[in-house]
């Protein structure tokens, strides 16, 4: 599990890494190497992130966030026992999950996907160019669809439940779909690090 978790930080670091080179005017997604982040148009506001230091997903936003330079306060809501289902939480976010990225008082972002989006927009981050910015979503969609549902839940089964019995076939019969996801997340990388 452990490699799993090393494997899917690696990826998540080199999704955005990757995406602006500053050694060359483009890169593999054809994005320009301005450096992302600096005057970015956000840092004005005063943005609330709530979520666990644990959760992929609200780790890819700090990870976003710290990129691009943008000043914020985290406030930590833990996923066991389950913050999430506060009235308080609940009031931010009926889905009951983390994260959630707080605009102001009233705007708030609930998806880890949309809201990565909405954070790189405008910065180098996010591509102009309408294929670019077609394979930053191609991207964030095998996420969603191929790391979330194998590695993210084997993982959890594995560390937040202690692998119960009623969901050990589950976790390892998430193995075959994990190596194969890895598999397609290490190809990447070495297309993406050339």
């Amino acid at each position: 599990v452990f490699f799993w978790l090393k494997k899917a930080a690696i990826y998540l670091d080199k999704l955005f890494v990757s995406m602006v080179d500053a050694t060359s005017p483009e890169n593999s997604l054809g994005l320009n190497s301005r450096q992302a982040g600096r005057g970015h148009s956000k840092n004005h506001l005063n943005y609330k992130i709530y979520g666990d230091i644990q959760s992929d997903y609200y780790y890819k936003i700090k990870l976003l966030l710290f990129y691009l330079q943008i000043d914020h306060e985290s406030i930590h809501v833990d996923m066991y026992p389950r913050e999430t289902e506060s009235n308080n939480f609940k009031k931010m976010n009926l889905n009951t999950r983390i994260p959630v990225l707080q605009i102001s008082a009233v705007k708030l972002l609930t998806d880890s996907n949309a809201t990565l989006r909405f954070l790189a927009d405008g910065s180098s981050y996010l591509p102009s160019d309408p294929l670019a910015k077609t394979k930053f979503l191609q991207r964030q969609l095998f996420e969603q669809h191929s790391h979330e549902p194998f590695i993210a839940t084997a993982r959890h089964i594995n560390k937040y439940l202690g692998l119960l019995n009623e969901r050990e076939d589950e976790y390892h019969g998430n193995q075959v779909s994990s190596h194969k996801a890895l598999t397609v997340i290490e190809q990447h990388s070495s297309v993406a690090s050339n």
